[in-house]
Protein backbone atom coordinates (compact mmCIF):
# COMPACT_ATOMS: atom_id res chain seq x y z
CA UNK A 1 0.00 0.00 0.00
CA UNK A 2 1.25 3.53 -0.35
CA UNK A 3 1.96 6.01 1.83
CA UNK A 4 -0.66 8.22 1.20
CA UNK A 5 -2.99 5.46 1.54
CA UNK A 6 -1.98 3.90 4.94
CA UNK A 7 -2.16 7.19 6.53
CA UNK A 8 -5.47 8.37 5.06
CA UNK A 9 -6.69 4.74 6.20
CA UNK A 10 -5.10 5.14 9.77
CA UNK A 11 -6.37 8.56 10.58
CA UNK A 12 -9.81 10.71 10.49
CA UNK A 13 -8.11 13.85 11.45
CA UNK A 14 -6.23 16.21 9.87
CA UNK A 15 -2.89 15.11 10.20
CA UNK A 16 0.46 17.56 11.25
CA UNK A 17 2.93 16.51 8.65
CA UNK A 18 5.96 17.13 10.57
CA UNK A 19 9.73 15.78 11.72
CA UNK A 20 9.62 13.39 8.87
CA UNK A 21 11.92 10.69 7.66
CA UNK A 22 11.78 8.50 4.68
CA UNK A 23 14.76 6.10 4.00
CA UNK A 24 15.66 7.58 0.58
CA UNK A 25 18.43 5.02 -0.05
CA UNK A 26 15.29 1.93 0.11
CA UNK A 27 14.03 1.93 -3.77
CA UNK A 28 10.87 0.42 -2.43
CA UNK A 29 10.59 3.27 -0.13
CA UNK A 30 10.90 6.14 -3.03
CA UNK A 31 8.51 4.23 -5.07
CA UNK A 32 5.93 4.36 -2.27
CA UNK A 33 6.46 7.86 -1.08
CA UNK A 34 6.78 9.06 -4.87
CA UNK A 35 3.11 6.95 -5.81
CA UNK A 36 0.62 10.00 -7.04
CA UNK A 37 -1.47 8.95 -3.91
CA UNK A 38 1.07 10.04 -1.87
CA UNK A 39 1.70 13.16 -3.41
CA UNK A 40 -1.20 14.00 -3.22
CA UNK A 41 -1.96 13.55 0.29
CA UNK A 42 1.22 15.49 1.12
CA UNK A 43 -0.29 18.02 -1.48
CA UNK A 44 -3.42 18.08 0.60
CA UNK A 45 -1.83 18.50 4.11
CA UNK A 46 1.50 20.08 3.18
CA UNK A 47 4.14 21.18 3.52
CA UNK A 48 6.03 18.57 4.87
CA UNK A 49 8.10 19.04 7.76
CA UNK A 50 11.30 17.24 7.11
CA UNK A 51 13.53 15.54 9.78
CA UNK A 52 16.41 16.08 7.87
CA UNK A 53 17.95 17.56 4.67
CA UNK A 54 18.42 14.29 2.47
CA UNK A 55 14.09 13.79 3.30
CA UNK A 56 13.39 17.31 2.34
CA UNK A 57 15.39 17.02 -0.61
CA UNK A 58 13.89 13.90 -1.48
CA UNK A 59 10.58 15.22 -1.56
CA UNK A 60 11.58 18.62 -2.84
CA UNK A 61 12.64 16.61 -5.94
CA UNK A 62 9.34 14.77 -7.12
CA UNK A 63 7.58 18.13 -6.65
CA UNK A 64 6.11 17.99 -2.94
CA UNK A 65 6.59 21.25 -0.71
CA UNK A 66 9.09 20.21 2.00
CA UNK A 67 10.90 22.30 4.78
CA UNK A 68 13.34 21.33 7.25
CA UNK A 69 11.79 21.30 10.31
CA UNK A 70 14.28 18.86 12.65
CA UNK A 71 13.34 16.29 14.95
CA UNK A 72 10.22 16.22 17.61
CA UNK A 73 12.91 15.46 19.87
CA UNK A 74 14.06 19.03 20.16
CA UNK A 75 11.47 19.91 21.52
CA UNK A 76 11.87 18.21 24.82
CA UNK A 77 11.51 19.82 28.35
CA UNK A 78 13.91 19.80 30.95
CA UNK A 79 12.59 18.26 34.20
CA UNK A 80 13.12 20.51 36.82
CA UNK A 81 12.53 17.58 39.43
CA UNK A 82 15.43 15.85 38.20
CA UNK A 83 19.17 16.63 39.76
CA UNK A 84 21.79 16.95 37.61
CA UNK A 85 24.64 14.07 39.30
CA UNK A 86 28.43 13.96 38.76
CA UNK A 87 28.55 11.19 36.16
CA UNK A 88 29.60 11.35 32.20
CA UNK A 89 26.95 9.34 30.35
CA UNK A 90 28.47 6.97 27.41
CA UNK A 91 25.84 5.82 24.70
CA UNK A 92 26.83 2.96 22.58
CA UNK A 93 30.82 4.14 22.15
CA UNK A 94 33.55 1.18 21.35
CA UNK A 95 35.59 -0.30 24.55
CA UNK A 96 38.68 2.03 23.44
CA UNK A 97 36.58 5.34 23.53
CA UNK A 98 35.37 4.52 26.86
CA UNK A 99 38.65 3.56 27.79
CA UNK A 100 39.83 6.72 26.71
CA UNK A 101 36.73 8.83 27.84
CA UNK A 102 38.23 7.40 31.57
CA UNK A 103 41.72 8.46 30.86
CA UNK A 104 40.36 11.97 30.38
CA UNK A 105 37.78 12.52 33.62
CA UNK A 106 38.09 12.28 37.04
CA UNK A 107 33.83 11.49 36.91
CA UNK A 108 32.82 8.55 36.88
CA UNK A 109 31.85 7.30 33.39
CA UNK A 110 27.94 4.92 32.89
CA UNK A 111 27.64 3.32 29.92
CA UNK A 112 24.22 2.62 28.68
CA UNK A 113 23.35 1.01 25.21
CA UNK A 114 20.43 1.85 23.17
CA UNK A 115 20.32 -1.57 20.76
CA UNK A 116 17.53 -3.56 22.27
CA UNK A 117 15.25 -6.74 21.66
CA UNK A 118 12.56 -6.19 18.32
CA UNK A 119 9.87 -7.72 20.16
CA UNK A 120 9.83 -5.91 23.10
CA UNK A 121 6.35 -4.53 23.96
CA UNK A 122 5.21 -0.97 23.63
CA UNK A 123 4.89 -0.69 27.13
CA UNK A 124 8.75 -1.39 28.18
CA UNK A 125 9.25 0.43 25.48
CA UNK A 126 7.94 3.58 26.50
CA UNK A 127 9.51 2.64 30.02
CA UNK A 128 12.91 2.36 28.65
CA UNK A 129 12.76 5.43 26.92
CA UNK A 130 11.62 7.47 30.48
CA UNK A 131 14.50 6.00 31.81
CA UNK A 132 16.93 7.24 29.25
CA UNK A 133 15.25 10.36 29.29
CA UNK A 134 16.10 10.27 33.11
CA UNK A 135 19.49 9.45 32.29
CA UNK A 136 20.45 12.28 29.64
CA UNK A 137 18.73 14.56 31.87
CA UNK A 138 20.85 13.54 35.16
CA UNK A 139 24.46 13.37 33.66
CA UNK A 140 27.23 16.13 33.22
CA UNK A 141 27.77 15.39 29.78
CA UNK A 142 27.02 12.80 27.43
CA UNK A 143 29.12 11.35 25.16
CA UNK A 144 26.99 9.04 22.50
CA UNK A 145 27.65 7.56 18.99
CA UNK A 146 23.18 7.62 18.69
CA UNK A 147 21.77 10.99 16.87
CA UNK A 148 18.91 10.17 18.82
CA UNK A 149 20.41 10.80 22.44
CA UNK A 150 22.34 13.82 21.99
CA UNK A 151 19.03 15.57 20.41
CA UNK A 152 17.00 14.61 23.41
CA UNK A 153 20.12 15.95 25.78
CA UNK A 154 21.10 18.90 23.55
CA UNK A 155 16.79 19.79 23.93
CA UNK A 156 17.01 19.49 28.05
CA UNK A 157 20.63 21.32 28.34
CA UNK A 158 22.89 18.69 28.76
CA UNK A 159 26.37 19.14 27.19
CA UNK A 160 26.67 16.53 24.41
CA UNK A 161 28.99 15.17 22.21
CA UNK A 162 28.18 13.19 19.29
CA UNK A 163 31.25 10.63 17.72
CA UNK A 164 30.18 9.34 14.08
CA UNK A 165 31.40 6.14 14.83
CA UNK A 166 31.18 4.11 11.29
CA UNK A 167 28.64 1.30 12.80
CA UNK A 168 25.69 4.07 13.84
CA UNK A 169 26.83 6.77 12.02
CA UNK A 170 24.98 7.11 8.29
CA UNK A 171 25.45 10.77 6.59
CA UNK A 172 21.86 10.56 5.08
CA UNK A 173 20.33 10.09 7.81
CA UNK A 174 22.19 12.93 9.83
CA UNK A 175 22.56 15.89 7.20
CA UNK A 176 21.82 19.04 9.01
CA UNK A 177 20.78 17.36 12.41
CA UNK A 178 25.01 17.04 13.23
CA UNK A 179 25.17 20.63 12.41
CA UNK A 180 23.23 21.37 15.35
CA UNK A 181 25.50 19.79 18.21
CA UNK A 182 29.23 19.35 18.95
CA UNK A 183 30.75 16.28 16.76
CA UNK A 184 33.55 14.69 16.03
CA UNK A 185 34.71 12.06 14.20
CA UNK A 186 35.93 8.67 15.70
CA UNK A 187 39.14 9.06 14.43
CA UNK A 188 39.38 12.50 16.29
CA UNK A 189 37.97 11.02 19.60
CA UNK A 190 40.90 11.78 21.67
CA UNK A 191 41.48 15.38 20.33
CA UNK A 192 37.83 16.07 20.52
CA UNK A 193 37.76 14.72 24.25
CA UNK A 194 40.41 18.13 24.87
CA UNK A 195 38.36 20.66 23.59
CA UNK A 196 35.05 18.94 24.89
CA UNK A 197 36.05 18.67 28.53
CA UNK A 198 33.90 16.52 30.42
CA UNK A 199 34.96 17.66 33.62
CA UNK A 200 34.30 21.04 32.43
CA UNK A 201 32.11 20.65 29.16
CA UNK A 202 31.45 22.86 27.10
CA UNK A 203 28.07 24.52 26.29
CA UNK A 204 26.00 22.96 23.50
CA UNK A 205 25.61 24.98 20.35
CA UNK A 206 22.68 27.06 19.79
CA UNK A 207 21.68 26.27 16.25
CA UNK A 208 18.61 24.59 17.43
CA UNK A 209 16.76 27.15 19.51
CA UNK A 210 15.22 28.80 16.19
CA UNK A 211 13.97 25.14 15.03
CA UNK A 212 12.59 24.24 18.27
CA UNK A 213 10.72 27.39 18.89
CA UNK A 214 9.14 26.57 15.34
CA UNK A 215 8.20 23.23 16.44
CA UNK A 216 6.83 24.29 19.58
CA UNK A 217 4.48 27.07 17.86
CA UNK A 218 3.41 24.63 15.19
CA UNK A 219 2.31 22.07 17.76
CA UNK A 220 0.81 24.38 19.89
CA UNK A 221 -1.40 25.85 17.00
CA UNK A 222 -2.44 22.81 15.44
CA UNK A 223 -3.14 20.39 18.91
CA UNK A 224 -4.08 23.41 21.36
CA UNK A 225 -1.56 21.90 24.37
CA UNK A 226 1.66 23.65 25.52
CA UNK A 227 4.69 21.20 25.92
CA UNK A 228 5.55 23.29 28.51
CA UNK A 229 2.80 21.79 30.92
CA UNK A 230 3.77 18.16 29.94
CA UNK A 231 4.01 15.61 32.87
CA UNK A 232 7.37 15.19 34.51
CA UNK A 233 9.33 13.03 33.53
CA UNK A 234 10.01 12.17 37.09
CA UNK A 235 6.51 12.08 38.08
CA UNK A 236 5.77 9.18 34.78
CA UNK A 237 8.55 7.00 36.42
CA UNK A 238 6.49 5.75 39.50
CA UNK A 239 4.01 5.02 37.23
CA UNK A 240 4.63 1.42 36.96
CA UNK A 241 3.08 -0.60 39.95
CA UNK A 242 6.48 -2.12 40.82
CA UNK A 243 9.68 0.04 40.88
CA UNK A 244 11.89 -2.89 40.50
CA UNK A 245 10.15 -3.84 37.13
CA UNK A 246 11.94 -0.64 36.02
CA UNK A 247 15.36 -1.97 37.24
CA UNK A 248 14.63 -4.94 35.74
CA UNK A 249 13.95 -3.54 31.98
CA UNK A 250 17.45 -1.64 32.42
CA UNK A 251 18.68 -4.67 33.49
CA UNK A 252 16.71 -6.81 30.27
CA UNK A 253 18.32 -3.88 28.30
CA UNK A 254 21.69 -4.56 29.19
CA UNK A 255 21.67 -8.25 28.69
CA UNK A 256 20.42 -7.75 25.29
CA UNK A 257 23.48 -6.30 24.03
CA UNK A 258 25.43 -8.52 26.03
CA UNK A 259 24.29 -10.85 24.16
CA UNK A 260 24.95 -9.91 20.98
CA UNK A 261 21.49 -9.13 19.62
CA UNK A 262 21.11 -8.00 15.98
CA UNK A 263 20.03 -4.30 15.51
CA UNK A 264 17.80 -3.63 12.01
CA UNK A 265 19.00 -0.84 10.07
CA UNK A 266 17.27 -0.23 6.63
CA UNK A 267 16.42 -3.58 5.31
CA UNK A 268 19.90 -4.97 6.46
CA UNK A 269 21.05 -6.67 9.73
CA UNK A 270 23.72 -6.07 11.25
CA UNK A 271 25.33 -7.88 14.53
CA UNK A 272 26.41 -4.99 17.26
CA UNK A 273 29.41 -7.04 18.19
CA UNK A 274 30.54 -3.19 19.26
CA UNK A 275 27.67 -2.93 21.70
CA UNK A 276 28.35 -6.51 23.09
CA UNK A 277 31.71 -5.78 24.09
CA UNK A 278 30.95 -2.52 25.47
CA UNK A 279 27.67 -4.01 27.64
CA UNK A 280 30.22 -6.76 28.67
CA UNK A 281 32.55 -4.10 30.40
CA UNK A 282 29.46 -2.58 32.44
CA UNK A 283 28.77 -4.19 35.82
CA UNK A 284 25.15 -4.63 35.83
CA UNK A 285 24.54 -4.35 39.54
CA UNK A 286 26.37 -1.02 39.36
CA UNK A 287 24.08 0.06 36.89
CA UNK A 288 21.14 -0.81 38.90
CA UNK A 289 21.92 0.09 41.53
CA UNK A 290 23.18 3.88 40.61
CA UNK A 291 19.47 3.82 38.74
CA UNK A 292 17.38 2.80 41.96
CA UNK A 293 19.49 5.45 43.89
CA UNK A 294 18.40 8.27 41.06
CA UNK A 295 14.45 6.96 41.14
CA UNK A 296 14.90 7.25 45.23
CA UNK A 297 16.26 11.04 44.66
CA UNK A 298 12.84 11.90 42.45
CA UNK A 299 10.85 10.51 45.41
CA UNK A 300 10.15 6.86 44.55
CA UNK A 301 10.15 4.84 47.34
Amino acid sequence: MDVGRRLAASAESHPLLVSMYFEVSDATVRERVGSPESREFFATFGPVGARDHSTREYLQSIGVDSYFSGCMTLTLQRDAKVPRHDFVLAVDLSPDQVAELRRRTARPVMELSVAHDPDMTVERRFALAELFLYFYQSASSVVASRLHSVLPSLAVGTPALLVTNGGTYQHHRFRGLEELVHSAAAADFGDALAWFSPDDPVANPEKHLSLRKDLIERCLTFTGQDAVHAPSVSDRLPGLSDPTVLLDLLSDQLSKAHDGHVYRVGQEAHPWTVLGRTARRVVPDRILHAAAAALRRTGWS
